[in-house]
C-alpha cells in the first residue's frame, strides 16, 4: 500500500492508503499484474463489491485498464485515461461497484492491469468494500461484518508484503 502524500494525492474517503496495481515508482507492470484476495461466499449468493478508483495520470501511451477478477472470469474493466490538465497528479478517485453471483463457498477477487502499453495509466484503487447485495436474504450462512474487515485487511497486508517484496 502506498501513502496518499507520496504523489500529494487526495484520499478516498478518508482512506490514507491506496494500492497501485501496475507497481509504484518507476516499476513497468506486465499485463496482469495486481492483487488477490480469496474470500468465503455463499453458492448463488450476489454480492457488492465497490471501490474507489483511479490513476497516475503519467503522460504516456496508454491506454490501460483496470480488471476486476471474480475466480478468472472478468465482472468489470475500467479505462483509465489521462486527463493532463492535473499533470503528475493521479486523477480524482472515482467510486465504481460491480456484482457478482458466488459460484463456490470461496471466490477469488483479483484486481489487475490490463492494456498494450502499460506503465503510465496504472490504476490505483483503494476502499475496497465486498457486501451481499442489499435485498438479499442468505440467512446465518453469510459470515458477520468483522469477518469482511478481516478479509480486507487480510488484503492489505498481501498488498504491503507484494509491495516491498518489489521493491527489494
Amino acid at each position: 500500500m502506498i501513502a496518499n502524500s507520496v504523489w500529494n494525492t487526495p484520499s478516498y474517503n478518508g482512506n490514507l492508503y491506496f494500492y497501485d496495481t501496475g507497481g509504484y515508482g518507476d516499476a513497468l507492470p506486465n499485463a496482469g499484474d495486481g492483487i488477490e484476495q480469496t474470500v468465503t461466499t455463499v453458492i448463488g449468493t450476489e454480492y457488492s463489491l465497490t471501490l474507489g478508483v483511479s490513476n497516475e495520470n503519467v503522460s504516456g501511451s496508454g491506454p490501460e485498464y483496470l480488471d476486476i477478477l471474480v475466480n478468472g472470469t472478468s465482472i468489470g474493466e475500467f479505462l483509465m485515461v489521462p486527463n493532463f490538465s492535473y499533470g503528475e497528479l493521479a486523477l480524482p478517485w472515482t467510486t465504481e461497484e460491480v456484482y457478482f453471483t458466488a459460484t463456490s463457498t470461496s471466490s477469488t477477487i483479483a484486481f489487475t492491469v490490463q492494456g498494450s502499453s502499460l506503465g503510465d495509466q496504472d490504476p490505483l484503487i483503494a476502499g475496497i468494500d465486498l457486501e451481499v447485495a442489499s435485498g438479499v436474504d442468505v440467512g446465518s450462512g453469510v459470515p458477520e461484518p468483522a469477518t469482511w474487515f478481516t478479509c480486507l485487511a487480510g488484503l492489505g497486508i498481501v498488498a504491503a508484503r507484494y509491495r516491498k517484496s518489489r521493491t527489494a
